[in-house]
């Protein structure tokens, strides 16, 4: 046995003299005149030697007293005993938070009984063990620091909520193989988890050799119906108005039906039954007319199943919006073909630049051929040509030029293949420092596009009539994606609409702060970057969102006022696919992470001894009142 604090033992002797003192001095009587001395014999052996000091005698009462003042000091030297134990392992404790841990099958849900398990892991930790909690939800995050109060780990697992979002699984792993490395003799990684994550790649998860994963899984059922898709597209040619797109899938191993309801705000706008057998799949396509100003759409499934996150959607319509072009120089019938194809294009043609006040009344403004030397800021395509707001700086000219490679996730270029192309008469350039390379040709860049403050603008090098170009379907696209690039700056098609993603925000013109409004009512402000726009990433919530003094890029600021709407759904068939998997194949058992170290452990006898002072303070209260049987002189 150790003392932690022997010092404190030198506390016994006055403590112990000062209660024997207590029992020998004796009190200063007074005379009393009695008739007689027969009932006051104890009055009289008190008084017979008028004394400060009295023999001590022997008192039950004294010797519990002594014993309750012994296991006092004790007490306060802390003695503890000094053993050796297996322990010291470095813990971190993953709890799945995505979507698929809202489904209903648990007790009450997956979560609910994910909690049961962290708890009983919580109670199961060695001596000298730290631990670290991670919610693995859309973005893992870290919720305590590397600890052994199991009180505070405790409350963190109780405030633990599952997101609307799929859990983001290889992130949270590689988190934790990080963690558990900190202490440089590895760790382990205690994962509570249903499985059904979307599928990761496990070649890619990095687990170090001295870092040990082991997995616990809920769930117990596949029962869920879920919409994968919701969507909408405009109806080109001669046709008018809007395509509503909604896809169902049936993930249970039963056949389900049910009834699909499609509301425009609250009203009703169609219902269908619809009935998949196990695994099928159904899309239902309704017609729109296109909406005056933006519409929020909600697609529902009627239907009971384990998981009701996925069997509502939102969509929302955006008006649509007419771009001004202006195409200023000499007459080219492929160009202005390309441009008019578009039906979101109103097109000017000039054969010279107006000047720079009737320019700023396009979005965007092309040269073809020839350009103005200067330019003020705005939205310029240069197509052979090259002016001082172009990205490109002209270095010279050559006879052919053929494709070699380009962006193909660049905004300009979804849609286009320009394999195989070979142009003539082409401009040689570099790309100004502010600008990007989009198509790379066999000697220097073809297309060139680029940012610059307010100035949006591309370069052809490039002359369309020197090249097959035209007569594929790809020159209208090129020229289409181009425009709306330069008019929007919209580096995707849309928003995006599922749980979890990030979306970029713009300030609307004259506007310092933008503020979010989420579906449960709460408003997030959202601090801007310096070119005036943010990326919101707190999109875990299934609803409508809406953007107060800005709008979300994808609808170029279709809502018309300062006020823009979006919407997130799950719209995720690997999060909808709610079947358990019991056993992950990226588990890796490491029994000497699992054992731990020879650790030094110290049991403290402190609420021993409060115990058996607390029984002496008792057994003195009985001695105390039946000291006339126990006393003796």
């Amino acid at each position: 046995m150790h003392l932690l604090s022997p010092w404190s033992l030198l506390w016994l002797p006055p403590i112990w003299g000062a209660i024997i003192l207590l029992y020998i001095l004796k009190l200063r009587r007074k005379d009393v005149e009695v008739s007689s001395l027969y009932l006051w014999q104890q009055v009289i052996r008190d008084v017979q030697a008028n004394a400060p000091f009295q023999k001590l005698r022997y008192n039950p009462l004294l010797l519990v007293q002594l014993l309750i003042a012994l296991l006092l000091v004790l007490a306060l030297s802390q003695p503890v005993l000094r053993l050796l134990a297996r322990g010291g392992r470095t813990l971190v404790l993953v709890v799945d938070t995505g979507v698929t841990m809202r489904a209903t099958d648990g007790s009450p849900t997956r979560l609910d009984e994910a909690k049961r398990v962290a708890y009983r892991l919580v109670g199961q930790m060695h001596p000298g063990d730290r631990m670290i909690l991670i919610a693995a939800g859309s973005s893992p995050q870290a919720l305590t620091g590397f600890t052994d109060n199991r009180t505070e780990l405790r409350r963190a697992i109780g405030n633990l909520q599952a997101t609307e979002a799929p859990a983001d699984m290889h992130t949270a792993l590689q988190l934790a193989s990080e963690l558990a490395q900190t202490t440089g003799n590895g760790g382990l990684i205690e994962l509570v988890t249903d499985g059904c994550f979307s599928r990761m790649d496990t070649a890619s998860l990095n687990l170090s050799n001295n870092v040990g994963l082991r997995a616990y899984t809920v769930g117990k059922s596949d029962d869920n119906v879920g919409i994968v898709a919701f969507d909408y597209r405009r109806l080109v040619g001669y046709q008018h108005g809007l395509e509503v797109l909604a896809s169902t899938q049936n993930f249970a191993s039963q056949p389900r039906k049910f009834i699909e309801e499609l509301y425009a705000g609250k009203q009703l706008l169609d219902a269908r039954e619809v009935s998949l057998a196990p695994g099928a799949m159904h899309t239902e396509t309704y017609a729109m007319p296109e909406p005056a100003g933006p519409l929020s759409l909600t697609f529902r499934l009627d239907v009971k199943d384990d998981l009701s996150t996925d069997n509502t959607a939102y969509l929302v319509l955006a008006p649509k919006r007419l771009f001004r072009v202006l195409l200023t120089g000499p007459e080219n019938l492929f160009l202005e073909n390309a441009l008019e194809v578009d039906p979101d294009l109103q097109v000017d043609v000039a054969p010279n630049y107006p000047g720079d006040v009737t320019a700023r009344k396009y979005d965007v403004v092309i040269f073809y051929n020839t350009a103005p030397k200067t330019l003020p800021p705005g939205h310029y395509l240069f197509i052979h040509c090259s002016g001082d707001r172009s990205p490109a700086q002209l270095t010279g000219a050559t006879a052919s030029m053929e494709t070699v490679d380009w962006q193909h996730t660049d905004p300009v270029m979804r849609y286009v293949d320009l394999t195989n192309q070979r142009f003539d008469d082409v401009l040689l350039s570099t790309p100004k420092p502010w600008a990007r390379e989009v198509v790379t040709g066999d000697s220097g860049p073809l297309i060139v596009a680029g940012e610059d403050g307010p100035t949006r603008s591309l370069f052809f090098a490039f002359d369309p009539d020197q090249s097959r170009l035209p007569l594929s379907v790809a020159f209208p696209i090129l020229v289409s994606e181009s425009v709306r690039w330069l008019a929007t700056g919209e580096e995707t098609e849309g928003l995006p609409s599922r749980a979890g993603q990030p979306v970029t925000l713009a300030a609307a013109p004259g506007v310092s702060a933008v503020s979010v409004r989420l579906p449960n009512g709460s408003v997030k402000k959202v601090p801007l970057g310096p070119d005036g726009r943010a990326l919101f990433n707190d999109t875990d919530q299934c609803g409508f969102y809406s953007v107060i003094g800005g709008y979300p890029v994808g609808t170029g600021g279709r809502s018309g006022n300062d006020r823009g709407l979006f919407a997130i759904s799950l719209n995720n068939a690997d999060a909808s696919n709610i079947a358990p998997v019991k056993r992950l194949p990226f588990e890796s058992p490491n029994p000497q992470a699992e054992r731990g170290r020879p650790v030094v452990v110290f049991h403290p006898f402190l609420p021993w001894l409060a115990l058996l002072a607390l029984i002496a303070l008792g057994f003195e209260w009985y001695l105390f009142h039946r000291r006339p049987f126990f006393v003796r002189g």
